[in-house]
């Protein structure tokens, strides 16, 4: 989002805002399942015997000691753990949650690793993080900001095949209300968290749509979330990426295909507030679009260095540009890169964000995972842009009008029309 007062925008689908999952941003190397169990040997089921009878012994509040026996860890911070879990076990006046504690510990763990990226979920919300490297998500499907003449929310996008899409919502329809209150009572924050919802329910939005209002049924469910859009702007094609996950990549081609078949001159893809996602679709991509190269790079704390994807010799030929702000993160990053060092293709606009480390994702036995940092990733030209951005080949800016009408502006947005002003030079 843009920090400005005038406007916000949010997409209204998964349980977390657009600023939230811009700090998130996704760059997964891997998401790792837990492997299968191997038949335990006779030490370890000796093991498991101690444990056990510890437990019997000192009852379920003292976990935390039988772990730390178990594994045996010495030291800080594990003593200190150890202190803490004593005295609460003879002197708490309450009870202990296991499960709550289970999952403090897990957070507090993650949390102490001081990595901007990492988080720890629980069980239910591990479901979630799962569904997004698919493109999975769960809402009304519909990208809304604050209108301030109207007072409502008002539809900026809505994805094909969403709950919003087969209830009828149009893009530049204003919801003003929900479930009969206004959005002009309650307020841009409250509504966001009122239209999120979980996989079921119902709601009902009142839309103002050509002076007139509609109230229309929403019912929230599973879909796949539309990440790319495309049209034809003056012989040029235009293809906006809001997030690159699985769904993304076919979702590309069928966009890709059908301007290859309309001979545009050339492509212009629109990365503005992209935070990133799954470095495996961004790739993909690529190798559509450039010759051979090696894509990604891999950086490890150790000093070592992989190669992980590569793209072959096909490549396309058309002029390229791509629109880029300080919202443009991690995996788009990479894309804009690689489309700069071996395509040749401005960037226009912002100086990006500087997210150019991966994390791995690690799935526990009980479905709860974990996230953190495992090493950098370099572009096919080799330069880090970690913790300073790509800087743009021509630099645009909003003016104050342009800014206060930026989801309407259309052909006449300024990092559009310069980016087919390059393409023209260039040709």
């Amino acid at each position: 989002m843009e920090n400005q007062p005038i406007k916000q925008e949010n997409e209204v689908q998964s349980h977390e805002t657009a600023e939230a999952a811009l700090i998130n941003a996704e760059t997964e190397q891997a998401a790792e399942k837990p492997p299968k169990k191997a038949k335990p040997s006779g030490g370890t089921i000796y093991k498991y015997v101690v444990l056990v009878l510890f437990l019997i012994t000192f009852g379920l509040t003292s976990a935390v000691l039988g772990i730390k026996i178990y594994l045996n860890l010495k030291g800080e911070p594990y003593d200190k753990l150890f202190q803490i879990e004593k005295l609460v076990s003879d002197e708490f006046f309450g009870e202990v949650d296991e499960i709550r504690l289970e999952d403090y510990l897990a957070s507090a763990y993650i949390a102490s690793l001081d990595d901007d990226y990492a988080f720890y979920k629980n069980a239910k919300d591990g479901e979630r993080v799962e569904d997004s490297f698919v493109g999975n998500t769960t809402g009304i499907g519909v990208t809304v900001y604050s209108d301030d003449e109207s007072k409502a929310l008002a539809v900026y996008r809505v994805d094909l095949g969403s709950p919003a899409d087969e209830a009828g919502v149009k893009a530049g329809d204003k919801i003003i209300a929900i479930d009969g209150k206004k959005i002009a009572d309650i307020g841009y924050n409250e509504a966001l968290s009122s239209i999120q919802r979980e996989v079921g329910t119902t709601a009902e939005i009142t839309l103002l749509r050509q002076g007139k209002e509609h109230t229309l049924s929403v019912v929230y469910k599973e879909f796949v979330r539309q990440t790319v859009y495309y049209e034809v702007v003056s012989d040029y094609g235009f293809i906006t990426i809001t997030a690159f996950n699985d769904a993304t990549v076919k979702q590309f081609e069928q966009a890709y295909s059908d301007l290859l078949s309309q001979k545009v001159k050339g492509l212009i893809f629109d990365l503005r507030d992209n935070g990133g996602g799954t470095v495996k679709s961004s790739c993909k991509i690529l190798d559509t679009l450039l010759g051979k190269c090696d894509l990604i790079t891999y950086r490890f704390a150790d000093g070592t260095k992989k190669v992980d994807k590569r793209s072959d010799a096909k490549k396309c030929d058309l002029p390229m540009a791509v629109l880029v702000n300080g919202k443009t993160a991690s995996a788009s990053e990479l894309f804009a890169a690689n489309l700069r060092d071996m395509a040749s293709a401005p960037l226009i606009g912002n100086n990006t964000y500087g997210k150019g480390v991966v994390q791995r994702t690690y799935f526990l036995d009980d479905g709860s995972c974990i996230r953190f940092t495992i090493g950098e990733f370099l572009p096919a030209g080799g330069e880090s842009f970690n913790g300073k951005g790509l800087a743009p080949d021509c630099e645009v800016s909003f003016t104050d009008e342009e800014l206060a009408n930026k989801f309407n502006l259309g052909e006449n947005d300024p990092y559009l029309k310069k980016a087919i002003d390059q393409l023209r030079v260039s040709s």
